[in-house]
């Protein structure tokens, strides 16, 4: 189970992180639209595939112990990072049915 002092460590780092490359980045327009475009590009193409890895991993791990419920843990895993990887993909089929 999740304990509340792990969570509120994430939040504090992701505050941090976030703060740092908001005073560092931005100070313009152009900046700024180039600072979102290279962080959707590093979540897209650096993290998504991560993802997928770790969740490859796992399941091979879960199947080689023959654990069943690791195995789908590790298929949600791969299809969130699969999401992930295909987000702009994703966005431009959904768009494209609006049209």
């Amino acid at each position: 189970m999740i304990k509340i002092k792990e969570i509120s460590k994430d939040i504090s780092l992701l505050f941090v992180m976030i703060t740092v490359a908001l005073t560092t980045d931005i100070y313009g327009a152009d900046k700024a639209v180039n600072f979102v475009t290279s962080l959707r590009d590093w979540i897209i193409f650096g993290i998504g595939p991560g993802i997928i890895a770790i969740g490859l991993a796992t399941g091979a791990l879960a199947f080689f112990r023959s654990e069943q419920e690791g195995i789908r843990k590790a298929i949600t895993i791969i299809a969130g990072g699969a999401i992930m990887a295909l987000a702009t993909y994703l966005s431009e089929l959904i768009f494209g049915w609006a049209r």
